[in-house]
């Protein structure tokens, strides 16, 4: 389902045309959790839409934060092939604890992260979703993570056996058959 067709009908709106001004300008003093809960999706939806830009969605709880990723997804569909929303994941340990991560926490981050480095040649809107946790959390630097990331594109010539090198470098592993994130499989060449 996609709901963005109705955001327009907001925009419109008296009341919310001062409040963009005011975000724009800085000046908005209004409290953002005195707006009816299923409302704010939408609003959040909104702004960024308007603001062209990436907007962070902060909550208390990860539940909190997972369903309002979910509902955002409806407001913002995926725009010049880019998510426009992003949920960062909690960490799976608590402070200080020395657990690892699961796949899918890491790899939650890290889109949310990539997505955040990939917006400045953008012009589509982000929200990205988090917990207070979350978001304490330390995360790689913006310079790491660009050194780290090398875009493919469909019909680039590159070097197999180089890339294979720098894939496992960076930590991926060699299986027979791709099925998840982090895998590389090598066939002919």
């Amino acid at each position: 389902m996609n709901l963005s067709g109705i955001l327009p009908l907001l925009a419109g709106h008296p009341i919310y045309g001062s409040f963009l001004d005011e975000v724009r300008e800085g000046q908005s003093d209004r409290a953002p959790l005195s707006i009816y809960g299923p409302a704010r999706t939408a609003l959040v939806a909104s702004l960024a839409n308007e603001l062209r830009g990436t907007v962070i969605y902060l909550v208390a709880r990860s539940e909190h934060a997972r369903q309002t990723y979910e509902e955002l997804q409806v407001w913002l569909p995926p725009a010049d092939g880019l998510a426009s929303v992003s949920l960062l994941a909690d960490p799976d340990a608590l402070p200080y604890e020395r657990i690892p991560w699961s796949r899918e926490t890491r790899q939650a981050r890290l889109s949310a992260l990539a997505g955040l480095a990939r917006r400045g040649r953008s012009d589509s809107p982000l929200v990205v979703v988090a917990s207070a946790r979350a978001l304490m959390q330390r995360t790689l630097p913006p310079r790491e993570l660009k050194l780290a990331t090398r875009p493919l594109r469909t019909g680039q010539a590159l070097d197999l056996s180089e890339t294979l090198l720098r894939w496992l470098a960076l930590g991926y592993r060699t299986d027979s058959v791709v099925e998840e994130v982090g895998q590389v499989s090598r066939r002919g060449g």
